[in-house]
């Protein structure tokens, strides 16, 4: 009767125990939700002070899961710079996502259970990557709930002191929006449920969307990681779930363009310009399947078929026009 969990959870919870009403004693074992397993990571290379890290830069974005089974998890995609800095990958996760009230029940039951020293973030990247990310994604929730659940000054210290990084990464993911024509009044976060519709076909259509526009913001912070005219080798891990859709296909322009300035600074021995390097990703963009006209520079991402998903010029009141 004790129990107490986030709503999706407590509703399982309540039919395993009707289930099991003759024994009195339940197991419930929780591991961190997440739908991929953590494969980049090896025993060697643990990624917890990564996030950590990441997160201080401003260097992540979070949005919403583009594949068809997981409309109801997010995304993370982060910086790692921990190797050579000429050897820098964007790492990739996929969580479910328990809305709010996990942010805040999970720092509850930790204070309860006087498990408070996993709450400090640099832990908590480590040892539940998944709480983490929604302590981040459900920011201000989270932060009032460690103040009002009176944990240490230092810990509480620590988590404000990553709200730049996450001021940061708003700015980064909407400036990068914006050269694709998005106004940012038409972005919406997790609280407003990112804008996205009961269509599933709008759903993934605003989660492609926001993906791409993540990658760019991720890698628009590298820039001020490095030192100017650094020649830095970029490594984008994607998980196998995404292998021939759409966003698999625009990340294999994005290295295609990876390697088509890297050849032309080696011939050159100079850093391309902004003129020259915009030509490269459109010819990237292309080879992969992308117009320079392509749906990702149209302006609105509501403003998409609500029966195909599709964004096009010919479109009135959200409905094919054929």
């Amino acid at each position: 009767e004790t129990v107490k969990l986030a709503a999706p959870l407590q509703k399982k919870f309540q039919k395993i125990k009707k289930k099991l009403l003759n024994d009195p004693n339940i197991l419930v074992k929780f591991d961190s939700h997440r739908v991929s397993e953590d494969r980049f990571q090896t025993k060697a290379a643990k990624l917890g002070p990564q996030r950590y890290e990441a997160v201080k830069l401003g260097s992540y974005q979070i949005y919403p899961c583009a594949l068809k089974q997981y409309l109801d998890a997010h995304e993370i995609r982060y910086l790692d710079v921990s190797r050579k800095r000429k050897d820098v990958v964007i790492n990739h996760e996929i969580y479910l996502d328990y809305v709010v009230e996990e942010a805040t029940m999970y720092a509850k039951h930790a204070a309860a259970m006087e498990e408070s020293y996993r709450l400090f973030p640099a832990v908590l990247a480590e040892v539940d990557p998944q709480a983490f990310w929604s302590a981040m994604l459900w920011f201000k929730a989270f932060i009032q709930t460690i103040e009002e659940l009176k944990l240490p000054a230092d810990l509480v210290a620590e988590w404000k002191g990553l709200e730049a990084g996450k001021d940061k990464s708003k700015q980064d993911f909407t400036d990068c929006m914006g050269s694709f024509g998005f106004e940012s009044t038409s972005l919406k976060g997790p609280e407003k449920a990112w804008g996205i519709s009961k269509s599933q076909d709008v759903h993934l259509r605003i989660a492609i969307d926001y993906a791409i526009g993540a990658v760019q913001a991720v890698q628009k912070s590298l820039v001020d990681q490095i030192p100017p005219n650094s020649a830095v080798s970029i490594k984008l891990n994607t998980l196998d779930y995404y292998i021939g859709t759409e966003l698999d296909n625009y990340i294999a322009g994005v290295h295609k363009f990876y390697d088509l300035v890297r050849q032309e600074e080696q011939q050159s021995g100079a850093k391309m310009d902004d003129e020259r390097t915009a030509k490269l990703f459109d010819k990237a963009m292309k080879s992969a399947g992308f117009k320079i006209d392509s749906k990702f520079r149209l302006s609105d991402p509501e403003k998409v078929c609500d029966n195909c998903g599709e964004r096009s010029k010919k479109k009135l009141n959200g409905v094919c026009q054929m």
